[in-house]
């Protein structure tokens, strides 16, 4: 005899339309935007200092969080220890814990800790040994702490933090070893100490630092098999010593050092043709939900669980399996709140927590954690006839056929298909006197007889045939003593005789005995 049903709690929010179902992990974003302090909800990047800061670039200025509160730091023209711009492109910090950032138009910018004052580094026509621009879009500090910075326009730099002076590599055109493009995009070094430039319409650089030569890496038209467009827009290894490129136009690609060289998926209509040559391509194809919406990519990163993320600049996120080659894509749905805020992506990073943050062009930031339990959401989405009705849920009910039942509180009664996903209602219709007696379903059981009872806050007791889909109410009638006492039912519990006990509000309890109604 079945005495309790196994009751559990949904989550529900706004409205989930069925047009993100795909999202098989259902993944629940956290929004960050001015509301909350952020300076602005144009986000360019992100970095969690040696502290524990997170600290967040913006077109108006620099955000440092601390998970409860912001503090921004703007440039002020009356204050010469301000930061230099209030555009931030790249934040680092060094192996001496040093933060720095690159900004906009105000060059290269050091942040003193202790005051909370910044010095900075520009660009000073006179001076060869000043920063070659400053647009400074990429830092980094290779293996043996040299400090590269990467800036648009004005090529390569190598700083001397100890005399303050910068070596400049810049594109020669009587060189073909020089710089391939003086746009400089992202660096990025590898495990085993290649430095690699990406550029902003002149392809891949693999930088040698110790001969001071670039090999340069080009799309090429007539060449299927070269890097797939000039626009390199993001590199990073994974854990396997795999290599990625990002571009803008042209999708991702990955280099295979195994084979001494890159591995080209190239995609067609019916399969996948593996060719041994140069670059691996994953770009859009219009006719497979499974590839990500743009080849506009913006980010590449791999967490610490070995998932790597591709982040786009109008398409969301992308999680990708580079075991099946297919992509879960996240994409903003203004109807839900948990959804990521939006789809243009600047750039993506995890947390010493596991905590994944993600940069928006125009949402601010976002974040989740994989660890966090998760919940499937079920939500009403008003084109979708069979979603949920209602978010105002007071009961949910299991049947001994494993169908899941939902009372709401003004909806009436929702009968879930698991299988399908689809919802069926059940509601008051005044025209068929054997609908539901009301819209305000509140307890729901299945007894040992399969009787199958729903309690209404208004319309009594109802009793279903779950073959027909017919209702039997039972209602409060003052000329009958042993009607119920109240149409307003809270509880109803089957004890073991068989016998129903009734909750109600302002009614008492009642004693619904089987012997005397049912034989």
């Amino acid at each position: 005899m079945r005495i309790f049903s196994k009751i559990f709690f949904l989550l529900f929010i706004l409205f989930f339309p069925t047009k993100l179902y795909s999202q098989a992990d259902d993944m629940k974003f956290t929004r960050i935007g001015i509301e909350h302090g952020l300076s602005h909800n144009g986000a360019e990047c992100m970095f969690q200092d040696s502290k524990g800061f997170m600290w967040f670039g913006t077109n108006t200025g620099l955000n440092r969080y601390d998970g409860y509160n912001f503090v921004v730091y703007k440039n002020d023209l009356n204050n010469p220890k301000s930061i230099s711009s209030s555009r931030i492109k790249t934040i680092y910090e060094d192996s001496e814990e040093t933060l720095w950032i690159g900004t906009n138009s105000g060059g290269l910018n050091k942040y003193h800790r202790k005051s909370g004052d910044f010095s900075y580094y520009k660009h000073n026509p006179d001076d060869p040994k000043s920063i070659s621009n400053n647009y400074v879009i990429s830092i980094h500090e290779d293996k043996s702490g040299t400090l590269w910075i990467g800036t648009y326009g004005g090529g390569l730099n190598k700083f001397d933090r100890e005399t303050g002076e910068f070596l400049h590599y810049k594109h020669n055109p009587d060189d073909p070893k020089s710089l391939s493009y003086d746009y400089v995009t992202s660096i990025y070094e590898d495990k085993s100490g290649i430095m690699w430039i990406g550029t902003d319409g002149r392809g891949l650089d693999g930088f040698n630092i110790e001969k001071g030569e670039f090999l340069h890496y080009k799309h090429n038209p007539n060449v299927p098999n070269s890097l797939s467009s000039d626009k390199v827009s993001a590199i990073f290894e994974d854990k396997c010593g795999t290599l990625w490129v990002g571009t803008y136009g042209g999708g991702f690609q990955k280099l295979d050092r195994e084979n001494g060289g890159f591995i080209h998926y190239r995609h067609n209509a019916d399969s996948y043709n593996i060719e041994i040559d140069k670059f691996s391509h994953y770009s859009h194809n219009p006719g497979d939900p499974s590839f990500f919406g743009r080849d506009f990519i913006t980010s590449i990163f791999e967490d610490k669980s070995g998932t790597l993320w591709i982040g786009t600049k109008g398409e969301g996120l992308d999680k990708f399996n580079r075991e099946t080659g297919e992509f879960i894509n996240y994409k903003n749905d203004p109807f839900n709140v948990n959804s990521i805020s939006s789809n243009g992506i600047t750039a993506f990073y995890e947390d010493r927590s596991g905590t994944s943050w993600i940069a928006c062009a125009s949402g601010g930031i976002n974040k989740f954690n994989k660890r966090t339990r998760k919940f499937q959401v079920y939500l009403p989405y008003p084109d979708n006839p069979n979603s949920l009705n209602d978010n105002d849920i007071r009961s949910v009910y299991e049947d001994k056929f494993g169908t899941l039942w939902i009372g709401t509180n003004s909806k009436g009664l929702c009968k879930f298909d698991r299988k399908t996903g689809k919802f069926f209602d059940f509601m008051r219709n005044s025209k068929n006197p054997n609908s539901l007696s009301y819209n305000y379903v509140w307890q729901i059981l299945e007894d040992s007889f399969e009787n199958f009872w729903i309690g209404t806050y208004g319309g009594g007791l109802n009793k279903l045939n779950r073959e027909t889909g017919e209702f039997i109410c039972y209602k409060h009638n003052p000329d009958e003593s042993k009607s119920l006492s109240s149409d307003m039912v809270t509880s109803i519990y089957e004890d073991k005789f068989g016998d129903l006990w009734v909750g109600t509000f302002l009614g008492g309890l009642l004693l619904l005995k089987y012997a005397h109604l049912f034989i």
